[in-house]
């Protein structure tokens, strides 16, 4: 019975730790469209994994960095 309560625990922390991914990585999906048009930022999506809020940030950075580019391109 031990063998079978070690696979419960595992297969519960599994579960556990993949939809506290999924509902991080649902949320930079959800979010993501709206930086098309410079409207959110990602870094709203709290909570996750530090690799997922990495994420975030860095595509972050890059909509700023897109926006930056395409605003100057405009300007000359």
């Amino acid at each position: 019975w031990i063998r079978a309560a070690s696979a419960a625990l595992v297969l519960l922390i599994g579960a556990w730790f993949s939809s506290r991914i999924t509902r991080s990585l649902s949320a930079l999906a959800e979010a993501a469209p709206t930086m098309v048009f410079g409207d959110a930022s990602l870094q709203q999506v709290r909570g996750g994994s530090k690799e997922v809020r990495a994420l975030a940030g860095a595509l972050d950075a890059a909509a700023a960095s897109v926006h930056r580019h395409y605003h100057a391109r405009e300007s000359w």
